[in-house]
């Protein structure tokens, strides 16, 4: 039921046996509000939060002191990204996305803003088995390497980079949005965000390409190959406009390999 919810029934022909749930009930919550009532009403057994919206940290602590209820932590469920429009031909500058990421203090913002909840990856792609420690430490927090980037980059410092988001509720996420904003502009990057409802962030980022960056949350693909494929090869939803055919030899050489090893240089 569209905008309602999705249900889900026990296939007794499943190759690996019947499903012991016998039904299950995906209920659409937009508001994280709205999710915390339902939840402590014990309407719902577990929430999933993603695209814009997220649990704020008075919500989590809320559930740490119900007795009622265990919060565990995991890693590597979802990431906050930012993501460039390489069609437009501006932004692919180097210098100036190399000076983006020296701007943000990430580490400072998931300390304010997750309570130290956070990893830096500075890849989408994060699935520990070809993670090699050394990139996390990559584009550490370093604001005049990032003016010294743009000077060099010959970047407009006029420019507007447009950033479209998927529309909040949450003031604690506006707050973290207007931070990160307040970082990039001290070395010389203007950026604003445009909200907007989730089914025209979908149209815009995989259908019409109308904008210059987005910023969203998103769940990690349990394999390498889920992302590239679905987001960077040739002939996919390519919505970051990057594919090319060196980088499809590549993902095709992943996705065909058996051993893990291979694959472990291939997604190096």
């Amino acid at each position: 039921v569209p905008d309602q919810r999705i249900e889900l029934t026990a296939n007794p022909d499943y190759y690996f046996g019947r499903p012991k749930i016998d039904r299950e009930t995906i209920s659409v919550i937009k508001s994280p509000d709205a999710i915390q009532i339902a939840l402590q009403r014990g309407e719902i057994q577990m929430p999933i939060f993603d695209g814009g919206e997220q649990a704020s940290t008075e919500q989590y602590q809320a559930f740490i002191q119900d007795p009622r209820f265990t919060v565990a932590a995991s890693q590597g469920t979802t990431l906050i990204s930012y993501a460039f429009n390489s069609r437009v031909e501006e932004l692919n500058n180097v210098k100036m996305r190399q000076a983006f990421l020296y701007a943000l203090d990430r580490q400072k913002l998931i300390d304010t803003f997750a309570q130290g909840n956070g990893l830096i990856f500075n890849s989408f792609l994060v699935h520990g088995w070809y993670q090699d420690p050394a990139w996390g430490e990559l584009y550490p927090y370093d604001p005049e390497k990032a003016r010294q980037l743009i000077k060099e980059s010959g970047w407009d410092t006029d420019r507007v980079i447009g950033c479209t988001i998927i529309a909040m509720s949450s003031e604690e996420a506006r707050a973290m949005l207007a931070a990160e904003q307040q970082m990039l502009a001290e070395v010389g990057i203007k950026i604003k965000f445009h909200e907007v409802e989730l089914a025209l962030w979908v149209e815009t980022f995989y259908d019409t390409h109308d904008f210059d960056t987005i910023r969203v949350t998103f769940g990690v693909f349990p394999d390498p190959d889920g992302f590239l494929s679905f987001h960077m090869r040739s002939g996919s939803k390519n919505a970051m406009g990057y594919a090319y055919p060196e980088l499809d030899t590549k993902i095709d050489a992943g996705k065909r390999s058996i051993n893990i090893a291979d694959r472990v240089k291939v997604y190096q």
